[in-house]
């Protein structure tokens, strides 16, 4: 292979690495009802892959062309392998319906479907990158490619769905496979494999629910930007949203409807109102039995809208064509921030299971929503909370968004009804106390929606049991649930999971109740152990790269989570996240290159990447974030980037020359164990600010190491 082949090849394969990993998170998260635990997990046997394959590869310089050639159709080949092991993880795990996969069964087929693809990037790129003669080239080529196959899979690819996605992979690698010389059959195979997967489309989607055990026939299936969409065939109609039931077409008109029809009444005139969720499983409907003059609805999937409005349901269709009606579509945040005041929000998306869903149920949100509130304006919103059973996780639960609500809102009451309803409002709002309150205001409007609802409503809110609970609020004591310390996810998620996921979530649950002290005293022992690892005279050093990979990847999966809990559009747009990241990358990669002490740098690099840490912990600006999160993206992959080379020099060993292969796996291990303590532990655990300034310590720590080495080479 002549040089530019090999960097055509770097191109490549960093195009294909990083579709073939959004492709598979993308598809891990739908495998866990959307829960952001499947980026840790994830992208933690992700790395381990590409560590160990790159370690490999440093270790065979006699096969390093056969390696190159092979890597990048090896990539894409097992990637849909993969998508096809995910997506009959239920099936393959003797999930029951309605349940998600057990944890063992699906760690092992997360492992069997990510170990192939994975390990062939480390392969791949420890072959190219040490053909190819220079660190920093390979890996600012290798991050370009990403940064396009990124840009690529967000803007073009993102939209069609997973089988067309897989199709386009395939022509991609096929056509990179082929080399610069045959670009037009590249440019065939590209479109050969788009045609595949539109074709593929209508199978793939009826696979995908024969092998989820759902009962019935798939009427229709719709992958939007921001989840998967299945509706079953028949008179009632079965809504799945990523694996989960989330309504029913029609409305259920003997449970959803009369719970629907309470909520207005807690405000004594609701004229204005704004609804977040409620519209697949029928609420909104019932609140327009009230005499409403306005109904705001913020719903931020459009396809979801499309769906809805296709004549799948004359209901909802009613619902969204009523001229009371304004449908948003916009994220929750945006979409109350461009409110005129309202006299009623009602909160009935689901429970905080993910970050996603989270974004509701968090100060900040609470803060705007109270803004956009007039005078004697009230909040409802679904707790998600069994009003039966007030402990463990339930209890948990219960507490956290108690004490996040009493935070903004003076007065507060619960309502026990079949969930825990929780009412709020500033000091002139009036909160009714009694169900005889509800039965007046009901009476007195005429609603049209139920019948003898006077006589359901001492039902749907308990008197006796809703005092219980309104003290029980009160008195709550429980860490605030916040965007950046989003407390509220692990207990939802174990409710939300309980059959399916028994073992990760309650463990995850438990260790919140560790010390205080537990976080540092581990940073600590951490640090004492990298400069332990850094003070001895050695040649070969590995800790920089392992500090700087751990950097990297907490920043990453922080900055993500924020954008999750600011937009909660990562599950289409993380290919854009990771393009902005990788450009970083190869603008750090170019800065290197004229550097001639690449070694040198880390001693001012690694004090940046601290410096970058803490800034990263520190609260972000949400109504900005669009900007400041990319931003801050971009300066991470830039240390990183720059930092590659130095690294490189220090890990080179006798069988690997350039250090490359080394320092890549070093690099990727210290990235994987930042995406099982951050990703998969520790954010919902100890916050943002803890992990930042744990990230921070192990990049200081790790000059000790840089310092020595060029004590031994002087």
């Amino acid at each position: 292979m002549n040089t530019a082949d090999i960097r055509f090849g770097l191109v490549g394969l960093g195009s294909v690495a990083v579709m073939s990993q959004a492709l598979l998170i993308r598809e891990a998260m739908t495998t866990l009802g959307g829960s952001e635990l499947a980026w840790g997990c994830i992208l933690f046997l992700w790395l381990i892959g590409a560590a160990t394959g790159a370690r490999v590869g440093s270790s065979l310089p006699g096969w390093r062309p056969s390696i190159a050639k092979l890597s990048i159709p090896a990539i894409a080949f097992s990637t849909v392998f993969g998508v096809a092991m995910l997506r009959a993880a239920p099936a393959i795990s003797g999930a029951h319906p309605g349940e998600l996969a057990p944890p063992g069964p699906i760690l092992l087929l997360w492992l069997v479907a990510l170990l192939p693809p994975s390990m062939s990037v480390g392969l791949g790129f420890s072959g190219l990158g040490t053909l190819c003669g220079k660190a920093a080239t390979a890996y600012g080529l290798e991050c370009l490619g990403a940064a396009l196959g990124g840009l690529i899979f967000t803007f073009l690819l993102a939209p069609w769905g997973t089988p067309v996605i897989a199709g386009a992979l395939l022509g991609v690698a096929g056509a990179f496979g082929l080399g610069r010389r045959h670009l037009w059959a590249g440019g065939m195979l590209c479109l050969l494999g788009l045609g595949l997967g539109i074709i593929s489309e209508d199978w793939a989607a009826a696979a995908t629910w024969r092998l989820s055990l759902h009962s019935g026939t798939l009427e229709t299936a719709v992958e939007t930007r921001y989840q998967r969409l299945e509706i079953s065939q028949g008179e009632s109609r079965a809504l799945f949203s990523d694996g989960r039931l989330s309504g029913t077409l029609p409305p259920d008109p003997y449970l959803i409807l009369p719970r629907a029809e309470l909520l207005p009444l807690m405000h004594p005139d609701p004229r204005r109102l704004a609804v977040v969720g409620g519209l697949t499983d029928g609420m909104v409907a019932g609140i327009l039995a009230h005499p409403v003059e306005h109904l705001t609805v913020i719903e931020q999937d459009p396809g979801l809208i499309r769906l809805l409005n296709s004549g799948l349901s004359p209901e909802i269709e009613t619902v969204l064509n009523d001229p009371r009606v304004t449908v948003v579509i916009n994220d929750p945040t945006r979409g109350m921030s461009g409110l005129d005041p309202v006299d009623l929000i009602l909160l009935l998306d689901g429970p905080p299971a993910t970050l996603r869903g989270n974004r509701t149920r968090t100060l900040e949100f609470f803060r705007l929503c109270r803004s956009r509130l007039s005078p004697g304006g009230l909040i409802v919103l679904n707790s998600g909370v069994n009003s039966t059973y007030i402990g463990g996780h339930s209890g948990r639960l219960f507490s956290v968004q108690a004490a996040t609500l009493a935070e903004v809102f003076p007065k507060r009451m619960a309502v026990a009804g079949d969930t825990v309803l929780f009412v709020a409002g500033s000091d002139e709002s009036e909160i009714p106390v009694s169900p005889n309150v509800l039965i007046d205001r009901w009476h007195h409007r005429g609603s049209l929606g139920t019948p003898y609802l006077d006589q359901l409503i001492p039902t749907l809110m308990d008197r006796a049991r809703s005092t219980e609970l309104t003290l029980l609020m009160d008195s709550a004591d429980a860490p605030l649930n916040t965007v950046a310390r989003p407390t509220a996810v692990l207990p939802a998620a174990a409710l939300t999971e309980g059959r399916g996921l028994h073992v990760l979530v309650p463990l995850l649950e438990q260790l919140q109740s560790t010390p205080r002290w537990m976080a540092p005293a581990v940073i600590i022992v951490a640090v004492f152990g990298i400069i332990a690892w850094g003070l001895p005279k050695k040649r070969t050093r590995s800790e920089p790269a392992l500090a700087i990979g751990f950097a990297s990847m907490t920043w990453y999966l922080l900055l993500l989570s924020a954008w999750q809990g600011t937009r909660g559009a990562v599950y289409s747009e993380i290919g854009a996240l990771t393009a902005v990241f990788m450009a970083g990358m190869v603008t750090g990669s170019a800065w290197s290159r004229r550097w001639t002490e690449p070694d040198r740098s880390l001693l001012f690099l690694l004090p940046m990447a601290a410096c970058l840490s803490w800034l990263i912990g520190s609260p972000l600006p949400s109504s900005h974030a669009s900007v400041v999160i990319p931003l801050l993206l971009a300066c991470g992959g830039l240390v990183t980037g720059a930092a590659f080379a130095g690294t490189a020099l220090l890990a080179k060993g006798p069988k690997d020359e350039l250090g490359i292969g080394r320092a890549f796996a070093a690099d990727e291990a210290g990235a994987a164990l930042a995406a099982l303590i951050v990703g998969v532990i520790g954010l919902p655990l100890v916050g943002t600010s803890t992990l930042a300034t744990a990230s921070a310590v192990i990049c200081l720590a790790a000059v000790v190491g840089v310092w020595r080495h060029e004590a031994t080479t002087r």
